[in-house]
């Protein structure tokens, strides 16, 4: 499978800027994360992955903090990361799924 991220129409990366503001352990943490999203692909289950309708995922990253990313699947093999955040309460917020799901229309667009 393949993982790549959004990027706004100037080039910049949210998903990118996010793990730079993470600690050097959370960040190792992200990329074991987004390695099993691409080695397992839509096998990859619970505890590391969980649907939250409209075509969005949630990526749950074991770490010290509830460390997530929300994505979606573009093509068969192509998995797009839209949205990353700290997770603070038990439910996904709805502003971070309206983000993502804004982010996914507009990829979705301009491919």
């Amino acid at each position: 499978m393949r993982v790549t991220d959004f990027r706004e129409s100037v080039g910049r990366s949210p998903i990118e800027e996010f793990i730079d503001n993470l600690s050097q352990e959370e960040q190792v943490d992200m990329a074991v994360g987004i390695d099993m999203l691409s080695t397992h692909g839509i096998s990859l289950g619970r505890p590391w992955v969980a649907p939250l309708g409209k075509s969005l995922w949630e990526l749950r990253i074991p770490s010290r903090r509830h460390l997530r990313i929300l994505y979606f699947l573009h093509t068969q093999r192509t998995f797009v990361l839209l949205r990353g955040f700290v997770k603070k309460i038990r439910e996904v917020a709805q502003t971070q799924i309206k983000v993502a799901t804004r982010r996914m229309k507009e990829f979705i667009r301009r491919k």
